[in-house]
């Protein structure tokens, strides 16, 4: 059956895509007319998203993706109401959506936002699928991802409703899981994302210094949150700043470390002797096999005796490897480097519990990777040309400064960077004014800043509709200064001034900001 369009839905080739879809899918109509509502918000919205945050991803391949999703993971979706019995499953556990990815459902509130949210929490969860990793502390990044990369993919219909431009994000942990994310993508772009949460060792050797100290401070920042969250992981933490700290004490006495070592190589020889027995017996074989598979769940028991034996070589190989590492340990240079390799770890989760425990430490790896990304804004304007290209920077970064860092405060509000915020302003002032993208408002640098760098404090869509008109105090040194969208006044405020015959300004009369 054909589902009953609502008025407002432009016919266009999205939305007879994913009705053909729903066609085959046995959703009800509250759920396929909230899934096309979803998409014509996405679609409406488009304009004003890529215009204000500039690099993201083409509307066709947005739109694309969440109708491949519908299409090929999800089978059942439930949409409930808050504070009904059908909701109670979400609200006990406070969750926004519950997911089984086997029966492709998914159970979520009846909103776009929601849904949008949901859908996208699909797709993690079946791409985590497809990514080994017994790594602790990736884990640790794939859990900071999945919050990150769901509250970014929702963000055009979250933020954007046609009209204005609004961070609609309440909880001060996701606020500050999407400024972390923001600023990896910001500092490293959107394809390395994925190359930083799976510690890609070819990615993180080609980095410049300066970009591996950026990187330090963003995983010291991902694990403090996720800590934060997380008394399982604040505790996983806590043992290994305790494992490095002995591990560095037992290497830095060298005779106790040599008898270390020694007594490792004798260990491992055994347990190799151990499975070399087992391996060339088959009776011995069989009895281990019964003997493992009795201890454990049914859905984790060993699937064979050929199995278990495939299992018990790649032991072996492993411990062998062992034994191959632990006499490189004896070179004075593979000492060395292991000691130095420690050493940094140390410092490293040292640094990761100050975070964790003291809100100033933490603040200041904040501020050093916001100021940091203020300096790449200022390092790649001064390299550009095309109008175009310095525009998209002004846009660039008045995104970066409105973005929320908690409930209160946005970047624009921090007080330890006011003057790097002003200096970096001034400095894309400059050279925006020098190639004719902005309007140069006066001969007086004060009056020019107070006035441009208005273009980003404004949540305006199109920052190329702002105007400003002045006026002239009387018997007053001050100026006052309308900002105008367009025809409505967005801001009013006053300028002092001096020496009125050199500032070189138009008054009474609207300019607009942009050339």
């Amino acid at each position: 059956m054909r589902i009953k369009m609502v008025d407002k839905f432009k016919v266009s080739d999205f939305n007879k895509e994913l009705e053909e879809v729903l066609e085959k899918k046995d959703f009800d109509v509250t759920v396929k007319n909230l899934l096309l509502s979803m998409l014509y918000k996405l679609e409406n919205a488009y304009k004003d998203y890529s215009k204000v945050k500039v690099k993201v991803k083409e509307k066709d391949g947005i739109i694309s993706e969440i109708i491949y999703i519908i299409s090929e993971y999800c089978d059942k979706i439930d949409l409930v109401t808050p504070k009904t019995v059908e909701s109670k499953e979400l609200e006990a556990e406070n969750k926004k959506y519950i997911i089984d990815i086997k029966k492709g459902y998914i159970k979520t509130y009846a909103n776009e936002v929601s849904l949008i949210t949901a859908l996208y929490a699909m797709k993690f969860k079946v791409d985590k699928l497809k990514i080994e990793n017994e790594d602790e502390e990736v884990n640790v990044l794939l859990k900071f991802y999945e919050e990150a990369m769901i509250n970014d993919c929702s963000e055009i219909v979250r933020d954007f409703d046609g009209w204005s431009w609004n961070v609609n994000m309440q909880n001060n942990l996701e606020i500050m899981y999407n400024y972390i994310y923001q600023l990896i993508e910001i500092l490293f772009g959107t394809e390395n994302i994925k190359k930083i949460i799976l510690k890609d060792s070819e990615f993180i050797k080609s980095l410049v210094i300066s970009d591996s100290e950026n990187l330090e401070d963003i995983y010291i920042l991902i694990y403090t949150y996720m800590a934060l969250n997380n008394m399982d992981i604040y505790e996983q933490i806590n043992k290994k700043i305790i494992d490095k700290k002995e591990y560095l004490e037992l290497v830095n006495d060298k005779d106790k470390f040599l008898d270390y070592i020694t007594e490792e190589k004798k260990r491992l020889n055994k347990e190799i002797g151990n499975i070399d027995e087992l391996t060339n017996n088959e009776e011995k074989l069989r009895e281990e096999y019964f003997k493992r598979n009795s201890k454990l769940k049914n859905e984790e028991k060993i699937f064979s005796i050929s199995y278990l034996e495939d299992m018990l070589l790649k032991e072996r190989e492993e411990k062998i490897n062992q034994i191959k590492e632990s006499n490189n340990l004896l070179n004075p240079s593979e000492y060395i480097k292991l000691s130095e390799k420690l050493k940094e770890e140390f410092e490293f989760y040292d640094r990761l519990l100050q975070n964790i425990e003291r809100t100033d430490v933490r603040k200041a790896t904040i501020v050093k990777l916001q100021r940091n990304v203020l300096k790449k804004f200022a390092k790649d304007i001064e390299s550009l040309e095309e109008k175009e290209n310095i525009k998209n920077i002004i846009y660039g970064i008045r995104y970066f400064l409105l973005l929320k860092v908690n409930n209160k405060e946005r970047a624009l509000d921090e007080e330890e960077l006011k003057e790097d915020i002003k200096n970096t302003i001034n400095m894309i002032i400059d050279i925006a004014i020098d190639k004719e993208v902005i309007t140069n408002i006066s001969d007086s640098t004060s009056i020019c800043y107070n006035i441009l760098r208005f273009i980003f404090e404004s949540r305006n869509i199109d920052l190329e509709d702002l105007a400003v008109k002045l006026e002239h105090k009387k018997d007053d040194e001050k100026i006052i200064a309308d900002i105008y969208d367009e025809q409505e006044i967005e801001k009013s405020f006053e300028i002092d001034y001096d020496k009125i015959n050199l500032i070189n300004i138009k008054m009474n009369k609207k300019v607009r900001l942009f050339c």
